[in-house]
């Protein structure tokens, strides 16, 4: 106590302790007014780097070093929200990493961290991004921070399925950021993965959905009163009523949402309600309206003047807005305006179909029929590019999933077998131990019989579980088998040929039907039985590949009686059928490969037959034969002997659920294989 007074009684020690208490009150009220500012919505106001860079010179020597991390991470945080110097963003961050490192201060580094990866996300470095998201993740679990997790998560998920396009693998970081926070009761954070995983259905294309998730996101905001979230989540809500073309309950959303926007004093967002609100009331032909709409949204935005995709929304606005009172030249230059932008910038191809649709009809109206043809087909092919990044995604999505299940079975495949190998110890332990007590107390002959009975038991137990391994095992060699690398190599080849051709309707139909193969084996190999239909229409699928890369070399012809459809057969029998057909016998325009698939009733039993004219591979073949081929089929052409594995394992899923079982038989000409078709109650449970 005398020592403080003494301290303060100095006169020299208390000028010094009033200018650090001034320093720190002036470093706190920054802070609360940075949190105030960027609370409204108005960035602009935050003050300049250097007023930053004079504050922390004036605080190094005065404020504790944890205060000094958070004030440089806040600077750091400021400064990448308006988007002002991404570089002075990444030198605060940086310092603030540094100096936390240095100190200990945990929750710092996690903090600087995630600024340095925002900032790579801003420099479009995405891959760099994860790694500084996930570099803090373990500060956060140390600190058992469910906030600072959840907040990685987010990131995480929002740089995946936004940035990245991986929507797969976003959206499961998303959904465990949303299971974190219900199991703390975190409504506070629960909100931004809520929303970030409505815009990654948005991306999909599925209204409803992200409808659905936006609603959850206005209801944690109205809990928490947070001003600025209600009006987003009312805008948005707006949005995906226009998106399902449903305009009239649109309208007072985006009503509630403006005047929030104009108190809190955000210009850019109400610049997008009035821009939303000018295309529903030009949608619903009151364009005078529309135009008082579109010049406020168009005032507001010449006062910030930062945001090109605003610009291109106005553009394509006005435009639309011209075409409609029939001012073709003014609804011409906007539309050129936009289309210059649009070509300048990524993700903006919708907006750039819309441009040089918004020209075709214009050059249309004034009698230039050549020009809005030329517009035209530029349009078409901007939305052909749009289906094709649709189409890569999908693929894409089909790809993750089978990786996925993929890590799944080897993960249980593990455990089976660690479970193995437990069992195994155990056994030999139990031996070695009866072997003991057997020598020393000369066990009598009952006893020596309860042993043996025990032992035996344990044996079949063994065997049981090594059997059920051996099954598994069988069946993810079925999967792999089934989706054999080759098989997605040659399919991949075939459909590089259609677009080498430039056979656009081709091609998109063959990655349909590639699509539908994988998805089948996909949704149907976990499943024992599976109906004729539900076979009929994959292997009709999977037929499509193959004549596609043989052309006229492979004649197919179904013929299925109706009565037959809803009886059971193993899943991807008639694949391995076919296989085997194509694997074993040749193909080619000169020989054609003629394979027959027909349903019969013998003696009260139904049966689908697949049979084959026989016409062998062999390396000996004559020089027309082999020409006559496709090149594919000559690339891939090796003689090979049937080891009738697959039948065999065919019949071995035959023999678990029926009586009957498939025959085989070959003639001089023909290879015929006959399965049988089992109706409910012939299957054995």
């Amino acid at each position: 106590m005398n020592t403080s007074l003494a301290f303060v009684g100095c006169p020299r020690c208390s000028r010094f302790f009033r200018q650090a208490m001034r320093h720190v009150l002036v470093a706190v009220i920054m802070m609360l007014s940075c949190e105030i500012t960027a609370a409204r919505g108005n960035y602009t106001q935050i003050q300049s780097a250097a007023q930053a860079d004079s504050l922390q010179r004036l605080l190094a020597g005065v404020l504790p070093d944890t205060l000094r991390v958070e004030i440089l991470n806040h600077l750091s945080r400021y400064h990448w929200r308006i988007r002002s110097n991404l570089d002075s963003a990444f030198l605060y961050a940086d310092s603030a990493k540094r100096l936390a490192s240095s100190v200990g201060f945990l929750r710092g580094q996690a903090q600087a961290l995630i600024n340095i990866g925002i900032i790579h996300n801003f420099w479009g470095k995405d891959s760099a991004a994860v790694q500084y998201y996930s570099a803090a993740l373990p500060f956060y679990e140390r600190l058992q921070d469910t906030a600072g997790i959840v907040k990685v998560y987010n990131a995480l998920g929002d740089n995946f399925g936004s940035l990245q396009r991986q929507y797969a693998k976003g959206m499961k970081y998303l959904l465990m950021a949303i299971k974190l926070c219900e199991e703390s009761h975190d409504t506070i954070a629960i909100h931004a993965p809520l929303s970030n995983i409505a815009y990654l259905y948005i991306m999909h294309g599925d209204y409803p959905k992200a409808l659905e998730y936006f609603e959850k996101s206005l209801r944690f905001n109205i809990q928490l009163r947070d001003s600025l979230g209600i009006a987003i989540c009312l805008a948005n809500i707006g949005k995906m009523y226009c998106a399902l073309h449903r305009e009239d309950i649109a309208v007072p959303y985006y009503e509630q949402a403006l005047p929030i926007f104009e108190h809190i004093g955000n210009q850019h967002q109400i610049a997008l309600v009035c821009l939303a609100l000018g295309n529903i009331r030009l949608t619903l032909g009151e364009p005078q309206q529309a135009r008082i709409y579109f010049n406020r949204a168009d005032h507001l935005s010449a006062k910030r003047q930062d945001n090109v995709y605003l610009t291109i929304a106005l553009c394509l606005a006005f435009a639309k807005l011209h075409l409609y009172n029939k001012h073709f030249g003014n609804a011409l230059d906007y539309a050129r305006r936009a289309h210059t932008i649009t070509l300048k910038l990524h993700n903006t191809l919708l907006d750039q179909q819309e441009a040089l649709e918004i020209m075709s009809r214009c050059y249309d109206s004034l009698g230039q029929s050549a020009k809005a043809f030329q517009y035209y087909r530029a349009a078409m092919n901007v939305r052909d590019s749009i289906q094709n990044e649709i189409y890569i995604r999908q693929a894409n999505d089909i790809r993750e999933q089978y990786e996925f299940e993929k890590k799944n079975k080897e993960i249980a495949l593990l455990s089976v077998e660690a479970e193995l190998r437990t069992t195994e110890l155990q056994r030999k332990r139990t031996e070695w131990w009866l072997l003991v007590v057997s020598l020393l107390f000369s066990v009598a002959i009952a006893t020596r019989a309860v042993q043996l009975y025990r032992e035996k038991k344990k044996v079949a137990e063994d065997l049981t579980t090594k059997n059920i391994f051996l099954e598994y095992k069988t069946q993810i060699q079925e999967v792999e088998s089934q989706l054999a690398p080759h098989f997605l190599f040659n399919s991949l080849s075939a459909l590089g040929g259609l677009i080498a051709r430039n056979a656009k309707e081709e091609a998109t139909e063959f990655l349909e039907n590639l699509a539908l193969t994988y998805r089948y084996v996909l949704t149907h190999k976990q499943q024992n039985l599976v109906t004729l239909e539900a076979e009929l229409d994959f292997v009709q699928a999977y037929m499509y590949l193959f004549t596609t890369r043989f052309n006229e070399g492979l004649q197919v012809h179904i013929d299925i009686d109706r009565a037959f459809i809803h009886h059971y057969l193993p899943p991807m029998t008639l694949q391995l059928l076919v296989e085997n057909a194509i694997k074993h016998n040749i193909a080619s325009t000169w020989q054609p490969l003629r394979l027959v698939i027909q349903t019969e009733r013998q003696n009260g039993a139904m049966n689908l037959v697949v049979r084959n004219n026989l016409q062998a591979r062999t390396p000996s073949m004559g020089y027309k034969a082999m020409m006559s081929m496709s090149r594919e089929f000559r690339r891939t052409m090796q003689h090979e002997e049937s080891t009738n594995v697959g039948l065999h394992n065919l019949a071995t899923r035959y023999r678990i659920h029926a009586q009957r079982l498939p025959t085989i038989e070959q003639t001089e000409t023909e290879f015929i294989v006959t399965v049988p078709l089992l109706a409910e109650e012939e299957i054995v449970m």
